[in-house]
């Protein structure tokens, strides 16, 4: 599987007092393991819980919120938005933090691979949107609450940690 590959980039900083661009090279390391994230998708996959499929184009609005600071500040442009029918996906902790802001979230959004995340899981959120390379801690928190979604990271690769197709119906 070849998810988790460190990766270096070069992050363009421009100063306001200088001509050219600062190029700052950065090494990307994922926080899981090839072999752990393999296992866990294995395991995710092998539950029989329902996978996202693709859609067709429509004009719905989606209200994504991350965890800055900042939207404090939307915090009743999102309720306007949600009341005229978009819908929210919150990401990791930020869904506890929505629904404490009087946002109604409709999906809890959810990658990172480290059993740790399973704390973040919001039993108030409508839905779980999980990729299947989170820990298992993750997924049995989610179910104790409602089966997950599952939906996987394009990796190239990442069908190779796939459980045998009977276990999945795929």
């Amino acid at each position: 599987m070849a998810a988790p590959v460190n990766e270096l980039i070069q992050y363009s900083y421009q100063n306001p007092h200088s001509s050219m661009p600062m190029l700052i090279p950065m090494l990307v390391v994922c926080n899981t393991s090839e072999e752990d994230i393999g296992r866990n998708v294995y395991q995710n996959t092998a539950h029989d819980l329902k996978w996202i499929k693709p859609v067709e184009a429509h004009d719905g609005i989606a209200v994504m919120i991350g965890g800055g600071a900042s939207v404090e500040n939307d915090i009743d442009r999102i309720k306007d938005l949600q009341a005229g029918g978009a819908t929210v996906f919150a990401m990791n902790g930020a869904s506890k933090w929505a629904n404490k802001n009087g946002i109604k979230v409709d999906y809890q959004v959810i990658a990172d691979a480290k059993a740790e995340t399973a704390t973040l899981i919001d039993p108030m959120a409508q839905d779980y949107l999980l990729a299947s390379q989170v820990h298992e801690d993750t997924t049995a928190a989610a179910m104790s609450v409602k089966p997950p979604i599952i939906w996987h990271l394009e990796t190239g690769s990442i069908e190779k940690s796939f459980a045998p197709k009977e276990k999945y119906g795929g």
